[in-house]
């Protein structure tokens, strides 16, 4: 509905229904097009307004794709962090992929996000074969590719970074994970991590 123009009252005229109804109760609605609460209004033209119901949380207003009109969208900021220190594994001989103790956190997912997943420790192979570490994300699926901690006889520094897109609301689990070689022990320590979110 649009603004009418208010009119200007002439002393001693005949003012009808049709008048008022017209400067008072349209008017009224054209000015008032909020119904709920959180609402917020915005011109369409230099007479007319419309509702902009409430977003969701998390979400950011912005101007829409033609420039037309405000819109609710998602932020494409850091929208959730979480971190993790102290973990480790005593002679690790697991040659299926396994927990590492305390390397684990749980992140509070907004909205839908791409999380990105950084950790790093100290490895130590008990001869030259192969231990692999890797970030898991709940039981669906890899977060990055693994690190490999092949030819380390000794206690070397590790890094595994990780990304995975699309994640979903939600309390999510993210985790690391180890094997070797049959034959192999891994030792692992002073691991130190966090993932981090940001908005799709």
């Amino acid at each position: 509905m649009s603004l009418t123009t208010f009119r200007s009252w002439i002393y001693g005229e005949l003012v009808t229904v049709s008048m008022m109804n017209q400067q008072i109760r349209d008017n009224g609605n054209a000015i008032w097009v909020g119904t709920t609460a959180g609402d917020m209004d915005y011109y369409t033209g230099a007479t007319g307004k419309a509702r902009l119901p409430i977003g969701t949380a998390g979400q950011i207003l912005k101007v829409n794709a033609g420039a037309t009109a405000p819109e609710w969208k998602t932020g494409t900021g850091l929208s959730c962090y979480a971190s993790f220190t102290g973990g480790s594994v005593a002679g690790g001989t697991q040659t299926t992929w396994t927990d590492i103790a305390l390397a684990t956190v749980n992140i509070v997912v907004p909205h839908t996000v791409t999380l990105f997943a950084i950790a790093v420790g100290l490895a130590t192979m008990s001869s030259v074969g192969n231990g692999e570490i890797r970030w898991m994300l709940d039981t669906t699926g890899q977060i990055g590719a693994n690190t490999g901690s092949a030819n380390v006889p000794i206690s070397d520094t590790f890094t595994i970074l990780g990304v995975k897109t699309g994640v979903t609301a939600g309390t999510k689990t993210c985790k690391l994970q180890y094997q070797v070689s049959s034959g192999d022990t891994l030792g692992v320590s002073s691991i130190a991590g966090f993932v981090l979110g940001f908005a799709e």
